[in-house]
């Protein structure tokens, strides 16, 4: 027999209500006529309203007409013993009401009697499907009766285990007793953790077909794929938006869950100004995952949540997964959660999700073969990556190009504590986004970077964490990193994380060793972030440092891409003669490169220089050969910059028509690669 819940039902649903209405309790009580006390006691379940403060209730709280049969029926009916097993619940049970209406319209409505609820582990499958059986149980004169998969193991069979959960006496046949005795019932089988039955989903049918009168709750990672299976597939909480004030944070489920569980730990933990937007931020890092939230608010310091989101922007995740757990808990760790999704499947597929927690941003099937399955064939690279999307383990994001995955960071935890020595994979990580950074080399696509930045943009935190692979451990390959380092410094100066990107290839040249040629290329981005934050004397020796490097190497790109940067921090600086003399080693230098860019770069430099200083007879020309130069390499920021330029010049010559051309089109070049900075 299970205690009916429809108190702490309407005690939630009352509250919820009120908050979602921006109503205080005093509020609400003087519009229906009763004490804050009252309204306070009615919220936290230790009374019921009279039938005439429920409907005033009703009237003040503005609910909608399908709303208030269930608002009434919650708020005025007393405990019926419900005949049955459902687990009672030892925590209170926040937000999913759309979860379940939908549950109890398929069931009731929609005349469904198998209902799978899927779903990444942690997400609550187990909570929900106890929590709307209990809601539907007045819809099953005899009872609910729950069955937990978890607990059991194979040989086990799903048909005698139901036979002795009603009763079968010794000597009796299970499936004909089970039908005999089920046939005149009308029930709800709930059926926790399908995993361990999968086999037995036929069977469950055959039970089905012959008792027309039971309907099956079901929950599992993968769905059964049996005739007459309605699925559903249950989400992580819904985030918060960052811009919601504390008093709306509190009426977001997410945030009451995380909130709750803290309490139950610290009781002094409140919702507050101070840490309501921290608290907003956990929720997301941990995906609004349930269980996740639950875990990391059992955390000793969970108390101040800021320490637990400086552990996360620290060491990238949480350690939600100890190898020490209670396996009679209600609730198992995230390891064991997604060991359980994980055991069906063969040892290949087991290591290659762990291998994809290594990825930190989406990834596609190409990116995942490189890293963690180099000697398969690609088909079979894309069968697990689709058995993986099945069973909720890992996320596919359509996309024009083609489909990209991700993991919830949650899972991306627990895959990376299954490997064993990473260390392989790691560098084979490193080596594939340094073989990228190698094809993607800005030095080479100079004046047509708007692809390049984007995609950096997309995977930066992968191209971040391939470089600290590379720094890591005592069998660095040097070239790796600095060509990392080279392609990252560069797309740090151009979003502007200049402070923290001068740090990092600061670190990475700690390191003696590797090509001069890439090493003058990391010094030319330290010299140019060091340029940008002011530090002219330091972005000197930096590139100074660049340009020799790239002479001993014999690298023409590294010269000049030394060299370029060098001239714009002198042209900083106004230093107009030394800008002069480095420009007749650039001329010299770009009769060795294949193509134009860096004679177009030259040109633009010293065009842009000469209109600054009021020279617009040698400048404008300069610019409109730079133009020409640009344009034949489809180089639209550099097109729009020049633009820019030539408009300006045309002003300063009282040219007004001209220069609102020059402006207008080099609009239309920046809007074509959405160049912030430049519109």
């Amino acid at each position: 027999m299970q205690p009916d819940e429809s108190l702490a039902d309407f005690a939630a649903r009352l509250r919820r209500r009120r908050q979602q209405l921006d109503l205080t309790r005093a509020e609400l009580a003087h519009l229906v006529g009763c004490s804050a006390d009252t309204i306070k006691k009615l919220e936290s379940g230790a009374r019921r309203p009279s039938k005439q403060l429920a409907q005033l209730l009703v009237q003040h709280l503005r609910l909608e007409d399908e709303e208030i049969a269930g608002f009434l029926l919650d708020a005025r009916r007393r405990a019926v013993p419900i005949p049955g097993n459902l687990p009672a619940s030892l925590t209170s049970f926040v937000g999913r009401d759309d979860e379940i209406a939908h549950i109890a319209q398929l069931l009731h409505r929609q005349g469904a009697r198998l209902v799978t609820l899927v779903g990444a582990p942690g997400v609550g499958k187990s909570r929900l499907a106890v929590q709307s059986a209990r809601a539907l149980a007045a819809g099953f004169p005899d009872g609910v009766w729950y069955l937990d998969g978890s607990r059991h193991r194979p040989p086990e069979r799903l048909i005698p285990l139901l036979a002795r959960l009603f009763g079968m006496p010794d000597g009796a046949s299970p499936r004909e007793w089970l039908i005999a005795t089920l046939r005149p019932r009308r029930l709800l089988l709930v059926l926790d953790g399908f995993e361990s039955f999968l086999p037995d989903a036929d069977a469950l049918t055959d039970l089905l077909t012959a008792c027309d009168q039971i309907s099956a709750l079901v929950t599992s990672g993968v769905p059964l794929r049996v005739y007459g299976e309605q699925r559903m597939t249950v989400p992580p909480l819904a985030l918060p938006p960052a811009w919601e004030t504390p008093e709306e944070l509190a009426g977001c489920p997410v945030v009451q869950l995380f909130v709750a569980r803290v309490s139950a730990h610290h009781p002094e933990f409140r919702l507050t100004a101070g840490n309501a937007a921290t608290v907003a931020a956990l929720c997301a890092r941990l995906d609004g995952i349930p269980l996740a939230l639950e875990l990391a608010a059992g955390r000793a310091d969970a108390a101040t949540p800021h320490l637990l989101l400086a552990e996360i922007d620290r060491q990238g995740s949480l350690d939600l997964c100890p190898d020490q757990y209670d396996e009679a808990a209600h609730h198992a760790t995230l390891r064991v959660a997604i060991g359980r999704a994980l055991a069906p499947l063969g040892a290949p597929t087991r290591e290659f999700f762990a291998a994809l927690g290594l990825f930190r941003a989406p990834f596609d099937a190409r990116s995942a073969q490189a890293v963690a399955a180099p000697n398969a064939d690609p088909a079979q690279v894309h069968r697990c990556l689709d058995e993986l999307v099945a069973r909720h383990l890992i996320q596919r994001l359509p996309e024009e190009e083609g489909p990209r995955y991700r993991l919830l960071d949650t899972l991306r935890e627990a895959a990376v504590a299954l490997l064993g020595d990473a260390s392989p994979l790691r560098r084979r990580h490193a080596a594939y986004f340094a073989r990228q950074a190698q094809d993607m080399d800005p030095a080479r696509t100079l004046g047509n970077l708007s692809a390049w930045r984007a995609h950096l943009r997309q995977t930066h935190a992968d191209w971040l964490t391939a470089l600290r692979f590379s720094q890591a451990g005592d069998e660095q390959d040097h070239d790796p990193m600095l060509w990392l380092a080279t392609t990252l410094g560069h797309f740090w100066y151009v979003e502007g994380d200049w402070e923290a990107g001068a740090q990092r290839l600061a670190d990475v040249l700690l390191h003696p060793d590797g090509a001069p040629a890439l090493r003058s290329r990391v010094y030319s981005e330290l010299g140019i972030l060091y340029s940008a934050l002011g530090r002219y004397a330091e972005a000197e020796e930096s590139l100074t440092i660049a340009h020799e490097e790239g002479r001993r190497a014999g690298d023409a790109y590294a010269q000049m891409w030394a060299l370029a940067h060098w001239v714009h921090l002198l042209h900083l600086q106004g230093r107009h003669d030394e800008v002069r003399l480095l420009n007749q080693e650039r001329a010299r230098l770009t009769r060795h490169l294949p193509d134009d860019r860096y004679r177009a770069l030259l040109l633009d430099q010293m065009g842009t220089e000469a209109v600054e200083q009021g020279d617009y007879e040698v400048g404008v020309p300069w610019l409109q050969d730079a133009l020409t130069l640009w344009e034949a390499q489809d180089a639209p920021g550099s097109v729009g910059s020049v633009h820019c330029v030539l408009g300006m010049a045309a002003l300063a010559q009282g040219d007004a028509s001209q220069a609102l051309a020059d402006f207008q089109a080099a609009h239309a070049e920046f809007s074509r690669i959405t160049h912030a900075h430049g519109l």
